[in-house]
């Protein structure tokens, strides 16, 4: 997909299981925008449901005012294939509560948070290895982060809060 907007929606009672996604690009997109949108899972477990799962390149993905509750991961970037990354994302004015890990970051290289909330959960943003060599750089501004183990874990980036 070149264009992808998803704009004013209402995902429900997603089944748990690791391959259960809300919204999921497994070929990724030029640019993606998602938002107005409430998505939820039944069951918030380190193996259930993600929200938004964006696998492999995109040049730009956009994600504004959505909810996401009891997911494992609200939203996932992450690649199956060599130099098949997420360039850019913005996440902004998001809410996350119940969820295992508000963001799950494997595979993108510039991530920019603005105005989130991050609840109720185990950890708020998760920096993971990246699968191929490089460091993401996440840069977060006005979100809160509340009822976490870990606000933001980070095993592999350049934060700047």
């Amino acid at each position: 997909a070149s264009y992808v907007l998803i704009n004013n929606f209402v995902v429900s009672n997603v089944h748990t299981g690791n391959t259960a996604r809300a919204i999921y690009f497994t070929q990724g997109g030029t640019y993606i925008i998602i938002s107005n949108g409430v998505l939820s899972s039944t069951a918030r477990l380190t193996n259930s449901a993600n929200g938004i799962v964006v696998s492999n390149a995109t040049s730009s993905i956009i994600i504004t005012a959505v909810t996401f509750t009891n997911f494992a991961y609200g939203i996932r970037l992450t690649t199956t294939a060599t130099n098949e990354v997420v360039e850019k994302a913005t996440i902004t004015s998001c809410i996350f509560k119940e969820t295992y890990g508000g963001t799950a970051i494997t595979d993108a290289k510039t991530v920019t948070c603005n105005g989130c909330v991050f609840s109720s959960s185990y950890q708020g943003i998760w920096i993971l290895p990246p699968a191929f060599g490089f460091k993401t750089q996440l840069t977060v501004s006005g979100s809160t982060f509340f009822d976490l183990t870990r606000g933001i874990y980070n095993e592999n980036g350049d934060i700047f809060v």
